[in-house]
């Protein structure tokens, strides 16, 4: 099953794998996957972590391609 996650760090959202991509964002893959952060956070800045399990179905890849295809002439 493919994992996708995005974070939020104060009132940052940080999305290094491409959370709305479950192939090209999965973080099930038996890899290590290591963000640094960019910026400095004062201690106690609230820290969230997104999770989305994706089950692939007969339609998915139609799906996907459709929504590939959409955010290549429109942007997401």
């Amino acid at each position: 099953m493919k994992v996708t996650t995005r974070f939020r760090v104060g009132g940052d959202t940080l999305d290094p794998w491409h959370y709305s991509l479950p192939v090209t964002g999965n973080v099930n893959d038996g890899k290590v996957h290591i963000l640094n952060l960019s910026t400095a956070y004062s201690a106690g800045t609230p820290v969230t972590i997104n999770g989305k399990s994706w089950i692939w179905t007969k339609d998915s890849k139609k799906t996907l391609y459709k929504r590939l295809r959409l955010e290549e002439l429109y942007g997401s």
